[in-house]
């Protein structure tokens, strides 16, 4: 396990907790919504919008100004079963984690992902994800293979 300064961690924990917050309302947003109301609804709350494809009912936005942004979320209404998504993708020190939920009661899937050969992990990747998985509705591939596997 990576060890680092009670600052960094203290400031990685703060960070969770309001992804988390934030993860957690946008899901239950797109539960809820239309996909027409989902993008009013993000502009409302002033989001950085980074492309949005009426067609294919997919709109992606950064909560900061992207020069700022350690995330990038992206709204997928268009999904073939029919369950509108948000999935998040990390930069910077959070490079490698991916989430993704479309409904509360299924939770929120934190995992690392596989990142291309040319991008290392983040530093802070691993840290983020062990802190939301300490929220509820938050869950890895490792947590539901292992309840699979538990009699």
């Amino acid at each position: 396990m990576m060890m680092f300064g009670m600052g960094r961690r203290r400031a990685v924990e703060r960070r969770a907790k309001a992804l988390g917050d934030l993860l957690h309302r946008l899901v239950g947003m797109v539960e809820s919504m239309s996909f027409e109301e989902f993008i009013e609804y993000a502009e409302r709350q002033s989001f950085d919008e980074s492309y949005c494809d009426l067609k294919a009912k997919k709109f992606g936005f950064f909560e900061v100004a992207i020069e700022k942004a350690d995330f990038s979320f992206h709204a997928d209404y268009g999904d073939t079963f029919g369950q509108p998504t948000i999935v998040v993708e990390n930069h910077r020190n959070y490079c490698g984690l991916h989430l993704s939920g479309s409904s509360l009661r299924l939770g929120i899937h934190v995992d690392l992902s596989e990142v291309l050969p040319s991008h290392e992990l983040g530093r802070d990747a691993r840290a983020l994800q062990t802190a939301l998985l300490k929220f509820p509705g938050f869950t890895s591939t490792a947590q539901i293979m292992e309840r699979l596997r538990s009699p």
